[in-house]
């Protein structure tokens, strides 16, 4: 801000916020450069939740369709339709192939959830 005599005094730095969602979270400072390290790729919960639910070697089966798992990352890394994603939440969720490995595979145009479609509708528009 400035100062009464018009003097614009510098502001200390800010702390950076650490993103927490249902299922995210990163180092501080990486979060808020948008920076993606090979550590802080594979310290992420995200990346946790991808290892345990659906990162498989080729020619596994996908692992079983988690409802709530699907339904906590819209809400808190796709926006949940309130707001956009960010775009480093976007990045992790492709370099775990959610969309391909996950969200693909478990589809059914009878069966599946609205937060399952809108999940891979904004997934496929973050492509693009």
């Amino acid at each position: 801000g400035r100062d009464n005599r018009g003097v614009t005094a510098k502001e200390p730095p800010r702390k950076a916020a650490t993103v927490v969602g249902a299922v995210g979270g990163s180092k501080p400072d990486e979060v808020r450069r948008g920076v993606l390290t090979v550590s802080t790729i594979e310290s992420d919960k995200l990346m946790q939740t991808a290892a345990r639910v659906w990162q498989r070697k080729a020619g596994e089966a996908p692992g079983a369709w988690e409802e709530k798992v699907a339904t906590d990352i819209y809400s808190a890394e796709l926006g949940g339709g309130r707001r956009s994603p960010t775009l480093q939440r976007v990045q992790l969720l492709e370099i775990s192939q959610y969309l391909e490995q996950y969200l693909w595979p478990h589809f059914s145009a009878a069966d599946s959830s609205a937060t399952h479609v809108l999940s891979i509708v904004t997934m496929v528009n973050e492509k693009f």
